[in-house]
């Protein structure tokens, strides 16, 4: 129950994403304590401590990712590299191609929010002279910064996933390599075939 809780109150709009989380977290206690009877009362205090050191590891990185993505926006980085890109070739394959490698590069260092609040605008015009529908560039990014979570060293999921599982980063960064190569096979395919993407908005107009 607890994806429906948390998919189906956002999906639904009765509950914001924050919200959402309040009343997973609500479920779960309820479901620990009063059905399974696993957790106890006692335990609490060291339930809260874990999450609150889960808690703050993730925002240590963030606030990380956050000061690179502000050095980078000053540095005019992104615009550099979008000109140089058009200027190397105005075919739609080889400049999505090199987008993705850029997108890829970037969610190595930087969190899917702030690589999202940064790149998209000097991406998405570049992107659109060249033929790309706007909600295909949206989905081809959005797959580019799920590889970004995957990937040390700002690789968010793998510092949230080692904390709570108690496993060690390295190994963890080499058991989700098959996973990596997956998503860059999916997203060759949607580059090269983009209808993979485009039939569902383009049935619905």
């Amino acid at each position: 129950m607890l994806p429906v809780i948390i998919m189906g109150g956002i999906l639904s709009g009765m509950f914001t994403a924050t919200e959402s989380a309040i009343a997973a977290v609500l479920y779960c206690f309820i479901i620990g304590c009063f059905v399974y009877r696993e957790l106890k009362l006692k335990d609490m205090p060291d339930v809260i401590l874990r999450a609150a050191k889960s808690t703050g590891m993730v925002l240590a990185v963030l606030s990380t990712a956050s000061f690179l993505s502000y050095v980078l926006t000053l540095a005019k980085i992104p615009q550099m590299v979008t000109s140089m890109m058009l200027g190397i070739t105005s075919n739609r394959i080889l400049f999505l191609l090199m987008v993705n490698i850029v997108l890829i590069v970037a969610g190595m260092f930087l969190d899917a929010g702030s690589a999202i609040i940064i790149l998209t605008p000097v991406f998405l015009p570049a992107a659109i002279s060249v033929g790309v529908d706007p909600v295909f560039f949206g989905v081809m990014m959005t797959l580019n910064l799920m590889i970004g979570v995957l990937t040390p060293p700002v690789g968010m999921n793998l510092y949230v996933t080692s904390s709570i599982a108690a496993i060690d980063l390295i190994r963890l960064s080499k058991a989700v390599i098959p996973f990596i190569f997956i998503l860059f096979a999916i997203i060759v395919l949607i580059v090269v075939f983009p209808d993979i993407i485009m039939f569902l908005p383009n049935m619905m107009g």
